[in-house]
């Protein structure tokens, strides 16, 4: 039973309606258990319970009553569930498209990135635009590396490929690996094929920049799995994505001494989520 005192006139038909006099509040009321003697309770059906509500002087007496009724119906259970989700693509870029500082050479598809023509003491730019939207709580990471230096006719190149002329080799820019990045500007007396990083998305974790240190194009080499060299992580985020986008700059120029012919290896994009 629940008592509640007032002072006032309190006469019959009087509203306690929070108004004119003040409301009657009941809290902590704890719903009956299901109904199990003699009546037997139905999933999603109220059990109905009488209430008497009752006007008592202060002697106790009942001055009016009134019954009404509750029904007590079980809780309702809203249930989900959200696979876990991954998607990451690689698109091309168009040629005479500003990105990472430069302005691209030629034109990329998803799965080439075809320099054409290359000159002695020249550059040649492309770009692809990496992006990925996951559901992953813990985020995800993309990680790159190449099969091989690029070599004629995708022979293997040994080594880092300098001792062959059959081989481009990675940026030989000095200070660049796959692991260190160092400004490459200089076409004629470093040649190679490297790679920079150009975020579009913000709030993503780059593992550097074409413009970090106030550099012109900074630049690394890719890890070469002919060589064993450990894949790396071009870029990242700690929790969801929608659309991290990152365009990675290719740029190539090949030695005075390379040998004249076709050249070509591959390049291994993974994205990997933590659920």
């Amino acid at each position: 039973m629940f008592e509640c005192a007032y002072t006032g006139v309190g006469a019959v038909g009087t509203v306690f309606d929070g108004t004119t006099e003040d409301a009657f509040v009941i809290s902590d009321l704890i719903n009956p258990a299901p109904k199990d003697s003699g009546d037997v309770h139905t999933l999603g059906q109220a059990d109905t319970y009488s209430v008497i509500i009752q006007h008592r002087d202060t002697g106790g007496t009942v001055i009016d009553q009134t019954v009404t009724k509750v029904g007590v119906v079980d809780a309702v259970k809203v249930s989900a569930s959200i696979a876990p989700q991954l998607t990451f693509t690689v698109a091309g870029v168009n040629s005479g498209t500003s990105v990472c500082g430069i302005t691209t050479d030629v034109t990329t598809t998803a799965l080439t990135v075809p320099f054409g023509a290359l000159t002695i003491s020249s550059f040649v730019d492309a770009a692809q635009r990496l992006t990925v939207t996951t559901n992953a709580i813990g985020g995800y990471a993309v990680t790159a590396a190449e099969n091989d230096q690029v070599g004629r006719g995708a022979n293997a190149c040994a080594g880092d490929g300098s001792a062959s002329i059959t081989c481009i080799v990675d940026a030989s820019v000095t200070g660049a690996t796959h692991t260190t990045s160092a400004d490459w500007t200089d076409a004629a007396n470093d040649p190679g094929f490297g790679y920079s990083l150009h975020p579009v998305t913000g709030g993503l974790t780059a593992a550097f920049t074409y413009n970090e240190s106030a550099r012109t194009f900074s630049a690394k080499q890719f890890a070469d799995l002919a060589e064993s060299e450990e894949v790396q992580t071009i870029y990242s985020r700690s929790t969801v994505a929608a659309s991290d986008v990152v365009d990675v700059c290719y740029r190539i120029a090949p030695a005075a001494t390379n040998a004249a012919g076709d050249y070509e290896n591959y390049l291994v994009y993974t994205a990997s989520a933590t659920f």
